[in-house]
């Protein structure tokens, strides 16, 4: 994983990485792949560790869309700029991004967007009325985990709030467990396919699930992380002057050196109008797998 661990977040990075080991599965951490040499049968990183392997399982790079990228609305992943709290554009006034296609330092989860939209259908129609967006999005993200031998974990955080262990969605009564390995968390993530056909689609609420993240129920571990504090609205800013896109110079990021040996691929920097589309190495859906990145992309969250 690039990843410091086996999350973005220390007490869940705890939590599962204690689970791995107990299944003997290494985790090898901040391990930024630059290339995989198949016939050799081992994974490169950027710092030149290798790890051999007889199967591969790699998860690409979670990026927008190509044509939010060719449009010029989005950033070097194709996500979609935006205020975190109401969603709307940080560049044009009539324009909001919800769920995957923003840049939102949130998890990519189906629970993200189903919260965020009960706050967007409000603050959207004050926005059309020119009225100040009242609704203020926490980042509230939910997750089961499925762990294996019938048994899974949840999660559940926002922005500023990392996954805790405790009950949930009530205190003591749960009756599901977070960041715990329970029959009933498995048990409740396949009762989640009929709650996602028969209640998320057609837009109902969920019973007991709050829209913002509640601390209800979750032990708080200090010492691990300190608490952030509870989100609040965020003051009111003006949205910006609707305009037509205008060119504005983005640059390219300049190339660190590659590993001897390595192809070179990456073209000098250039600075180029946004509304044109860059034609960066490895990241179009149709980019060859064989490319080899300049420098490593790491998640955000």
């Amino acid at each position: 994983t690039p990843l410091e661990g086996a999350f973005t977040k220390p007490v869940a990075s705890k939590h599962l990485g204690s689970m791995l080991d107990d299944r003997k599965i290494h985790l090898e951490p901040d391990f930024m792949i630059e290339s995989v040499d198949a016939e050799a049968g081992k994974v490169i990183s950027f710092d030149e560790r290798e790890i051999p392997f007889d199967l591969l399982v790699t998860i690409p790079v979670n990026m927008g869309a190509d044509f939010i990228a060719k449009s010029g609305l989005g950033d070097d992943l194709n996500y979609v700029p935006v205020d975190q709290h109401t969603l709307l554009s940080k560049e044009y006034d009539n324009i909001f991004a919800l769920g995957d296609a923003s840049d939102i330092p949130a998890s990519k989860a189906g629970s993200v967007a189903h919260f965020a939209i009960d706050l967007f259908e409000k603050n959207f129609l004050q926005h059309i009325q020119g009225l100040p967006m009242t609704e203020s999005f926490d980042g509230h993200a939910n997750c089961f985990i499925e762990s294996g031998n019938r048994k899974g974990m949840l999660l559940d955080f926002n922005y500023t709030t990392e996954p805790f262990t405790g009950d949930f969605p009530m205190p003591v009564v749960g009756p599901f467990k977070l960041l715990k390995e329970t029959r009933l968390n498995h048990l409740g993530k396949l009762a989640f396919r009929w709650i996602y056909w028969n209640l998320l689609l057609p837009g109902r609420p969920i019973p007991m699930i709050p829209t913002t993240m509640s601390l209800a129920g979750k032990r708080v571990e200090t010492e691990v992380a300190p608490v952030a504090p509870a989100v609040s609205a965020p003051p009111r800013v003006e949205p910006p002057v609707r305009r037509a896109p205008a060119p504005k110079l983005r640059l390219e990021p300049t190339p660190l050196p590659l590993r001897p040996g390595a192809p070179a691929s990456t073209p000098t920097p250039v600075a180029v109008a946004v509304g044109q589309y860059v034609d960066r190495p490895g990241v179009d859906s149709t980019a060859d797998p064989a490319t080899v990145l300049p420098d490593p992309i790491v998640p955000k969250f």
